[in-house]
């Protein structure tokens, strides 16, 4: 703790919503009053970049990077460029319930400390009776038509998105966008398309549209709790489940890496997991009480989202539907 306390302070590149950002950086700055903590909010398609530019040029930045996209930290690791987390509470949970789950932790680079479930929204104002699934959305296409929000193809946890949508209501073994008529009905609805979940989420609030899908739970919530009219179904009743794991890792360039040390081993700490599942997020220990789940309602990865050659086509077969 001395060197972290002397670094004093660790950056950490998020793609969680600000209201759960905010809880975890005061927390963690309650608990380590030493370390001023700055959390920096981007979706996947910046942190990549953002984090090449400065491991190549050597540019002070990230010391502990949160992202969804397992293939890009693969690709980091691969390249020697991810710390190997030193954390007790990491020590334990890897001895015990990532032992069950072997396909979330990459042995000690990195693993989720939380997943998200992504939900159906629809402004209340404007929609009179809800939603009930994605089904019951595309059921309902001429109301939705041109008022409908999806995500745009911006990374591959969209992709998974949208292969979980048509695995769900076309059949398991649906793999290609072009072939997928819950997909081509979608793209039939003239979407407008949004680069992540926030934005997509205001708009549905502020009546842009009627209805959006690739929302949180956290996200949402937060804006009804303001009274903004905006509902949405609970992800664990969907026909179609999705989530996104928040995998967390230290980079090997860090600035502050005693510092990063001490916010991931909070992280994965009873008192961290604690406050995360105040924030609708599942977490991973079984020993705090979540009414989201814990490491069970987490999804193993899909095979497929770390093939580059299946992600490339997926990608533009999606494009030649939505964009045409």
């Amino acid at each position: 703790m001395n060197l972290a306390n002397q670094e004093g302070e660790v950056t950490w590149y998020t793609g969680m919503d600000e209201p759960s950002m905010k809880k975890l950086e005061s927390a963690f700055e309650e608990q380590y009053p030493e370390i001023n903590a700055t959390f920096v909010r981007m979706n996947s398609s910046e942190l990549g970049p953002r984090v090449d530019t400065e491991r190549g040029t050597g540019s002070p930045g990230a010391d502990v990077i949160h992202t969804s996209t397992h293939g890009y930290l693969d690709q980091v690791l691969a390249d020697g460029q991810l710390a190997e987390i030193q954390s007790p509470a990491f020590e334990e949970l890897s001895e015990t319930v990532f032992q069950d789950h072997p396909g979330l932790a990459v042995d000690r680079w990195y693993a989720p400390f939380s997943s998200g479930s992504f939900t159906v929204v629809w402004n209340t104002d404007k929609v009179s009776e809800p939603i009930e699934s994605y089904a019951d959305l595309i059921d309902r296409a001429d109301e939705f038509r041109g008022q409908i929000a999806v995500p745009d193809m911006y990374g591959d946890v969209v992709a998974g998105y949208y292969l979980a949508i048509q695995r769900a209501l076309d059949g398991p073994d649906s793999s290609d966008p072009s072939e997928s008529e819950s997909l081509a009905a979608l793209a039939d609805m003239n979407p407008r398309l949004f680069e992540s979940v926030v934005p997509l989420t205001n708009a549905v609030a502020a009546g842009e549209v009627k209805a959006g899908i690739y929302s949180v739970s956290t996200v949402y919530e937060a804006l009804k709790e303001k009274g903004a009219p905006i509902d949405g179904i609970n992800a664990t009743d969907l026909d179609a489940k999705s989530g996104v794991n928040a995998n967390v890792a230290i980079a090997s360039w860090a600035t502050n890496p005693n510092a990063a040390q001490v916010l991931v081993d909070f992280l994965f700490s009873e008192e961290g997991q604690a406050v995360t599942a105040t924030t609708g997020y599942s977490t991973v220990r079984t020993d705090v009480d979540n009414p989201n789940g814990d490491i069970e309602a987490m999804a193993v990865p899909l095979p497929e989202l770390d093939d580059p050659a299946f992600l490339k086509d997926y990608r533009a077969n999606w494009t030649k539907l939505f964009r045409g």
